[in-house]
């Protein structure tokens, strides 16, 4: 049982640390996008 839970706890860990990745991903490319667009619309 001991066991059980500290795999489900990593796989808790990792996918938080792996959304937080790719969130992080998305962000600076909505960022970058931005700066385009008005760079575009100036």
């Amino acid at each position: 049982m001991m066991a059980f839970s500290v795999i489900l706890l990593g796989l808790i860990l990792g996918s938080v640390f792996l959304i937080g990745i790719v969130a992080t991903i998305i962000i600076l490319i909505n960022q970058n996008k931005r700066k385009g667009n008005d760079d575009g619309f100036r």
